[in-house]
């Protein structure tokens, strides 16, 4: 146990800085640069091209600064086949849950939301699956990089519902649930299959699915 202890790397004071100010400017951005109607595809150049600039860039920058390998940092490694077993699960188990509960799905065939839909859940996989995950688990167990690193995730969609959504606290609890067990079972399923690539298919699945759900 001791031995092991060592061989865990030390904290690195730059990526939790990095990682705060990313989330600072991400405030500042719902706040002060209103982004153009979701019915418009102007939406999807000027989302996508922020959420890179303020967050894949800054860790990119990150992580070139240390001269490690990108490709692992990001955990962005072929899958383990038990990382797609588990993603095709949790998709079979869901789909059975909404079907007791009487829901259905039906896949749209609006460009906006096919068009759209797929941006967010890379960006945040590589951030939060990615680098953020594979940092803390260089340095503590598997479970405390699963529930560390949800709670980021979940604390990052705080600003967005808050601002925009304007939310009661309830809701806030609610939605904060929800993304919860998911952002658990994201990163499980990153564990287990040693990649980031299950849980981006997943993600980008998993909401393809909430604009269809009937």
């Amino acid at each position: 146990m001791i031995h092991h202890l060592k061989r865990l790397k030390k904290a690195d004071p730059l990526f939790w800085l990095t990682l705060c100010s990313v989330s600072l400017v991400w405030i500042l951005r719902i706040i002060f640069i209103p982004l153009p109607p979701t019915n418009s595809y102007l939406n999807i150049l000027v989302n996508t091209v922020i959420r890179i600039l303020f967050f894949l860039i800054p860790l990119v920058v990150w992580d070139l600064l240390r001269r490690h390998k990108m490709k692992n940092d990001f955990a962005l490694r072929w899958p383990k086949k038990a990382g797609v077993y588990w993603a095709v699960i949790y998709l079979v188990a869901m789909i059975g849950y909404e079907a007791i509960l009487g829901r259905s799905f039906h896949f749209t065939d609006d460009m906006f939301i096919l068009a759209n839909v797929p941006f967010a859940p890379i960006i945040e996989e590589l951030v939060y699956r990615g680098v953020v995950m594979t940092y803390l688990l260089e340095r503590g167990s598997v479970a405390r990089a699963i529930v560390l690193s949800t709670g980021l995730f979940i604390v990052a969609h705080w600003p967005g519902w808050i601002l925009y959504s304007q939310v009661s606290f309830q809701q806030l609890l609610v939605l904060s649930f929800q993304v919860g067990y998911f952002g658990l079972a994201l990163g499980y399923i990153r564990h287990k299959g040693n990649s980031v690539w299950p849980p981006v298919v997943l993600h980008i699945v998993n909401n393809y699915l909430s604009f269809g759900r009937v």
